[in-house]
Parts: C-alpha cells; sequence; structure tokens
C-alpha cells in the first residue's frame, strides 16, 4: 500500500490537499498496474513473497504443459491461458492509500497462485466420483475418466511453487518518490 507516510518522510504532508493527493495516488496506482504488467510479461519479477527482485516464476509441471497443448494454450506464458488474471489486477484510492489488488473472480485463485500450495491428497468420495464425470464429459480430458474409474481412494495432488504477482520493485517505490516531488513542489 501506498500511503500518506511516504510523504511524511518527504515533509510533504503540509501541501496536501484532497486533489492533489488524489492526483498523486491515481499517478502512482496506475503506475503500479504498469508493473504489475512487466511481472506477467517478464513471467516473475521478484527476490520473496513481497519484494520485487530479479527471480522468475518457477517453471510449469510437465503435466501443467502436456494439458494446454491440448487444448492449444502451450507453448505459451506461465500464469497467462486467458489473460484473465493480468486483466484483474486493479488498484483502489482509500483515503489512507492505495490498496493494489486481483479483482473477483481471478481474485482468489491469484492468491492461491501467488502464495502457492502445499501437497494434498484428494479423497475419493461418491462425490468426488461424480465430479471427475461432470468434469470428463465438460472437457473431454482423459485424466477425469481415469480418476473417476480409478480403484485408487485418494489421489495427490502435488505441490504448487508460489509465483508472486503483486511485487513491486524498487523502482517502482522510486518513482512514487519522483511524482510526490513533481506534484507537491
Amino acid at each position: 500500500m501506498i500511503n500518506l507516510e511516504l510523504l511524511g518522510t518527504l515533509n510533504l504532508k503540509e501541501k496536501l490537499t484532497v486533489a492533489n493527493l488524489r492526483d498523486y495516488y491515481t499517478k502512482c496506482g496506475d503506475w503500479m498496474l504498469y508493473s504489475i504488467t512487466e511481472n506477467f510479461d517478464r513471467e516473475g519479477r521478484f527476490s520473496s513473497l513481497f519484494e520485487g527482485g530479479t527471480k522468475k516464476w518457477q517453471d510449469l509441471a510437465e503435466s501443467t504443459k502436456a494439458g494446454r497443448k491440448v487444448v492449444g494454450k502451450w507453448p505459451g506464458k506461465i500464469l497467462q491461458v486467458t489473460g484473465a488474471l493480468a486483466s484483474s489486477v486493479d488498484y483502489s484510492i482509500e483515503p489512507e492509500g492505495i490498496t493494489l489488488f486481483l479483482a473477483s473472480p481471478a481474485g482468489k485463485y491469484g492468491a492461491y497462485l501467488h502464495h502457492g500450495t502445499p501437497a494434498y491428497n484428494i479423497p475419493k468420495t461418491e462425490l468426488s466420483r461424480k465430479y471427475f464425470w461432470y468434469m470428463f464429459f465438460k472437457t473431454k480430458e482423459l485424466m477425469y475418466k481415469r480418476m473417476a474409474l480409478s480403484k485408487k481412494t485418494s489421489f495427490k495432488r502435488p505441490a504448487m511453487p508460489p509465483r508472486p504477482i503483486l511485487v513491486l520493485q524498487e523502482k517502482d517505490k522510486a518513482m512514487f518518490v519522483k511524482y510526490a516531488i513533481d506534484l507537491f513542489k
């Protein structure tokens, strides 16, 4: 979140008006959207879950690539099958600052992708078997048919590595300072 704390450190709080603060937050928010778009274009720019850097997102599992190839979406970019996730990034201006977020319906899925998931087991129940058949008839993916017919009592879901999406770079923070100095001179 970009907030009044930054402006206080620059000794600019006394020059604030509602109008120029809104202009400042709008410029910063637009820059944030640009920066997050760069994260998608470069398939990751992070050092931790919340800090920018030079690390790329981990490559997709071979099974994911194979599934995307079947539907004509591979080769392609990580986290960009339809573009819905990247286009869901937005910001809101609030009295206390700017909040960057992923709009619904991609928001929950984006959080899942941003943080990653641990490995877990999916129990095979009558309900899950019906779900596998439903998905098979909907998608025609043989994996679901195999799962519905399997004698296994559970299926291992592998861990998914985190792929931080909403991270800003140090140069972004420098832009926010530049905007503040330019706007409040």
